[in-house]
Formats: C-alpha cells, structure tokens, sequence
C-alpha cells in the first residue's frame, strides 16, 4: 500500500492506473473553462497543433523513425515553435510522479525500490498554457510489484 495526495492508500499493482483517470476527472472539473474564457483562453489553434504534434510523434517513433523522413522532423520541430507563440509549453518530466501533472496509461515494475512511483517513461508530452494544465503528461509508471 502507498499514501497518495496524503489522504488515503491504494495498491500500487493494479490502481495507480485508475488512479490516474480519476484524478483526471478532478483535472478537468478544476480547469478554467477556455471555450467562453475570451481573452484569457489558449488560441483556438493550440489544440489543433497539439493533436497533429501527436500523430507526428507516432510516425517518427513508431517501429522505423528513420522512414520518416527529415522533411517530417522540420515539420515537427514548426509545431513545435507555433506552439511556443501560442505560450504553449510541452511538460516532459521524470522523477517521481505527480497525478496532478501526470496521467499512468501503463506500469512496469522497477527495477530497484528507489525507482517505484516514479516515471519510467512518457508515451505523450503534456502541455500546458501559460500556467494551465492542457493535457496532462502520459507516462508509464513504475510500480512494485509484491506476488
């Protein structure tokens, strides 16, 4: 069993996934409502260079990066700065986990107890507006696993 946000436990083996969606859940109820915000809301397009950010990442690490293609990494890398214009900020952290900044699709046991709740690895970027949670970062999680 592990204290999580300080209020109540869970085990590590098979809930820091549900975990994750739940607290996702208090994510989106706590976020500023950026569709009737007006000026204080990301411009329309972010979302949009988020999603093909995305699609972008699955072709260049998908299972042969190198098919595609250089003209694909410039394109990417311009995403990249429009999303800089929009004060659109990638989050790609490591280190320990924080389920209000990290969203656990998967886990894998760690390899040393030192490692357990911590980032074994992102599957995709957050990103944040300003100082606004877009999307929370994607990660597998690492867990110990006690059979």
């Amino acid at each position: 069993m592990v204290k999580v946000l300080g209020c109540f436990e869970i085990n590590r083996a098979g809930t820091l996934q549900q975990l994750s969606a739940e607290l996702a859940a208090i994510r989106a109820e706590r976020a500023p409502d950026h569709a009737s915000a007006g000026a204080g809301s990301p411009p329309a397009v972010a979302g949009e260079l988020i999603a093909v950010a995305d699609q972008l990442d699955a072709v260049l690490h998908g299972p042969n990066p190198a098919d595609a293609g250089q003209e694909l990494r410039r394109v990417r890398e311009r995403i990249t700065a429009l999303l800089a214009l929009c004060e659109v900020a990638p989050i790609v952290d490591g280190g320990e986990l924080d389920f209000m900044r990290h969203e656990v699709v998967s886990d894998r046991p760690a390899p040393h107890v030192g490692l357990v709740d911590h980032i074994a690895e992102t599957v995709r970027p957050g990103y944040r507006w300003r100082h606004d949670l877009l999307r929370p970062q994607q990660v597998v999680a690492y867990v110990d696993r006690i059979e």
